[in-house]
């Protein structure tokens, strides 16, 4: 099966729905990783750039057909039937800068062994005691002799997901890594979170950064946190990486949430100018304003919405936006330490998607949806945002319904990567939403996409039955 990605780029993928990068890329019409769209931003022609890893290859088309004819790209993937997807996609693609080699990489040279997994994407080197027919022999090498021989171009960016090998393919990369001054995005989490990379990328002058995906801009990772359940990548790279980065405001190495400069933005960022002109405020506009007069939060919700309207506003200094948006996310926190204070729930739950923070987002639209679903409504007599532009766009016909309906849809959007991981779980809730009629057209689409794979593993069960 040949797909489209964004940009005009083609890869070819197994014609079946059971296959997760096939139905991921049917269900959202992308990769589901935030990281893609900020690798889009971040790579430019003529650079060069290593995908290890590669699977069906949507990074490494994606880089590559972005890189042009005066850049190059290395890209290993050592899965057979895997491989010969993304070469014939490079094929399709007419990409000649690209270098695929069939060998995996980790901390020694030599021959290993790879389980082979339904989904190639959970495919992980092994122990030779280990191996069974659902394995294969399989070339591995390390980044230092693979790139020993030859005189190297700088490399820009490495995208490392090899499935746990993470830590010994940076030890058997020491050499070149230290050479080198790349932007390094890799894995974190697979069964379960592998935070020795990041020390060990440390102790080789590597900083480690986040993805605030609604800004597609890397912080620096907050010593004092623990990492979001959802977070799957990180990037790395050298302090004058991290300058240059920053220059072209993809990156920040510091943040200062001192809010001097705030009051300026109030005015023209206020609720009022921004969410004026659709329908929902339209109806509620006069009972907040009125509400306003007795309500001793008006004024700190008003600030928080203001920060947050201010940050989507793309002709403000990054840095500058990521401070009202960590500002806006403060002063609802706050706000929400009143466990009735449902509206401020949902502004909160919004401004924490946009910040990367996907569990507290869940946590609050959780919360949200147990409370509606029990009292059929809250109290709507405080400006509040919407989940989506689909949302906002709406015309009025039941606005407590409306609302229902735009936080279970987020919920359910939340609550995964993708409904191919929660297919049977999901499909009655999807039913219900669809049925509401209020629903987006995204969930018409997912609810069909489940629904014909459900259709599909029941054949397939029969099938084997008979």
């Amino acid at each position: 099966m040949k797909l489209k990605l964004p940009s005009d780029v083609f890869i070819n993928v197994p014609d079946d729905i059971n296959k997760m990068t096939t139905y991921i890329l049917l269900e959202q019409g992308d990769w589901f990783e935030d990281e893609i769209k900020f690798v889009r931003k971040l790579i430019k022609p003529g650079q060069n750039a290593i995908d290890i890893g590669a699977n069906f290859g949507v990074y490494s088309l994606t880089i590559a057909n972005i890189l042009g004819e005066s850049g190059f790209l290395w890209s290993f993937e050592p899965t057979e039937e895997t491989a010969n997807y993304l070469i014939q996609s490079i094929g399709d693609n007419k990409m000649k800068n690209v270098k695929f080699e069939k060998i995996a990489l980790s901390n020694k040279s030599g021959i290993g062994q790879l389980s082979l997994n339904k989904n190639s994407e959970l495919n992980e080197i092994i122990d030779f005691n280990k191996s069974d027919k659902n394995s294969q022999k399989i070339e591995i090498s390390t980044l230092d002799d693979y790139f020993k021989k030859g005189n190297l171009n700088n490399i820009d960016y490495i995208k490392i997901d090899a499935e746990g090998q993470e830590y010994k393919i940076i030890e058997g990369g020491l050499e070149f890594l230290k050479k080198q001054s790349p932007l390094i995005q890799y894995e974190i989490k697979g069964k379960s979170f592998e935070l020795a990379p990041i020390d060990k990328f440390m102790e080789i002058g590597y900083n480690s950064y986040l993805l605030v995906p609604s800004l597609n801009v890397l912080v620096p990772i907050p010593k004092y946190e623990e990492f979001d359940s959802y977070q799957l990548n990180i990037f790395c790279c050298k302090e004058e990486k991290a300058k240059k980065l920053e220059e072209e405001g993809l990156l920040l190495t510091q943040i200062n949430l001192e809010d001097n400069y705030v009051e300026e933005f109030m005015q023209n960022y206020s609720w009022q100018k921004k969410l004026s002109m659709y329908p929902y405020c339209k109806k509620l506009k006069n009972i907040w304003m009125e509400e306003a007069r007795n309500n001793n939060n008006y004024i700190k919700i008003n600030k928080g919405l203001s920060l947050f309207f201010a940050s989507k506003d793309n002709s403000i200094d990054i840095k500058k936006r990521y401070t009202f948006l960590l500002s806006s996310y403060s002063i609802f926190v706050e706000l929400c330490t009143d466990k009735n204070a449902y509206l401020q729930i949902l502004n909160l739950a919004i401004i924490s998607r946009d910040l990367g923070l996907r569990r507290q987002s869940f946590n609050c639209l959780s919360k949200l949806f147990n409370h509606m679903n029990q009292y059929k409504g809250f109290n709507i007599n405080e400006p509040f945002l919407m989940p989506s532009e689909f949302y906002y766009e709406c015309e009025i016909i039941d606005i407590q319904k409306q609302l229902f309906s735009a936080i279970l849809e987020e919920l359910l959007l939340t609550s995964g990567y993708s409904f191919y991981y929660t297919f049977t779980k999901h499909l009655k809730s999807l039913q219900f939403l669809y049925k509401m009629g209020f629903s987006s057209k995204l969930i018409e689409h997912r609810l069909k996409l489940l629904e014909m794979r459900i259709i599909h593993c029941r054949r397939l069960e029969s099938n084997n039955i008979n």
